[in-house]
């Protein structure tokens, strides 16, 4: 394997600080995740479920709204039946809509095609349309943008679709040395050379080439991992179609950061997130110590 960073995983990595466990890119699986959750029984990974739960944390996760602070609404039926930013016909017609794409679809978050299939718009649209205005400042958008960093107006209704199909029954593990660990792991029965940035691939006789700006190496098979324009400053030897599909992808500036304070915060609960009309500057506070890994 030849890995362009310092370490395998790529934006995949666990920081460990004060007592906590901080995954920076991918944070949980989830049970409909069967494959990856198979690798990781077959390569001995322990899994633990997470201490905060996107929709299941009962009394850790409140919401800051502009009517002040509540317990999360999906934590919980009892929350949820209190939960006062949503009136009760728009709850009525959330349990109907989700009772609907339980019963009479097959969508599936994995499954590109089932997606495809109901791919109507952005997901702000549908979800305001279908169930209303508060449900979906309150539920629906809070459901995607603290995990998707992308504003639900940006998102397929399919995603936000799927999301609530699953919602009635999913759950969440996560690696207990994080997902760092998952990657380290995969890694193991390799030979990883790091700081190998591939500079060029190229088919021969049976085989092909790629070069770094310190070695080349010969192979029967590549796989390539990367952004479309990395990969396409490869000149790889693939299908004109594929090449005419990375060329069509369009980048715009994208900031996610991650912070913290050294001196201790006084909040309420592990973990808070904000909701309400408009966007948020900021998605939600977590403390580390007991609202992480």
């Amino acid at each position: 394997m030849l890995e362009r960073e310092p370490h395998v995983g790529g934006r995949i990595r666990t920081i460990r600080a004060h007592g906590g466990t901080l995954n920076t890119g991918a944070a949980f699986l989830a049970s409909f995740y069967r494959e990856t959750l198979r690798i990781c029984e077959e390569i001995g990974l322990p899994l633990v479920e997470p201490l905060i739960h996107p929709s299941r944390s009962h009394d850790k996760r409140h919401m800051v709204t502009p009517g002040g602070t509540f317990p999360f609404g999906p934590s919980s039926p009892s929350a949820f039946a209190r939960f006062p930013p949503v009136p009760p016909a728009q709850k009525v017609r959330l349990l109907a809509t989700i009772a609907w794409l339980v019963l009479g679809t097959r969508l599936h978050i994995a499954d590109v095609g089932s997606l495809a299939r109901h791919d109507r718009g952005d997901a702000d649209r549908w979800a305001r349309r279908v169930i209303g205005d508060d449900a979906c400042d309150y539920l629906v958008r809070p459901a995607i943008e603290p995990f998707f960093y992308a504003g639900a107006d940006e998102v397929s209704a399919a995603v936000a679709m799927a999301l609530l199909r699953h919602a009635a029954r999913w759950r969440l593990v996560t690696p207990r040395d994080g997902m760092g660990a998952l990657c380290d792991r995969l890694a193991r029965e390799t030979t990883v050379v790091a700081r190998a940035r591939a500079v060029s691939v190229h088919r021969r006789v049976g085989d092909f080439v790629v070069r770094t700006p310190e070695r080349a190496v010969a192979t029967r098979s590549v796989i390539l991992a990367g952004t479309a324009p990395d990969m396409l400053s490869l000149d790889p030897p693939i299908d004109a179609g594929d090449i005419a599909d990375m060329r069509a992808v369009r980048y715009v500036p994208c900031i996610v950061v991650l912070f913290g304070y050294r001196r201790e915060l006084d909040i309420p609960v592990p973990s808070l997130t904000v909701g309400g009309p408009g966007r948020h500057p900021l998605v939600g506070f977590t403390a580390l110590r007991t609202g992480g890994a």
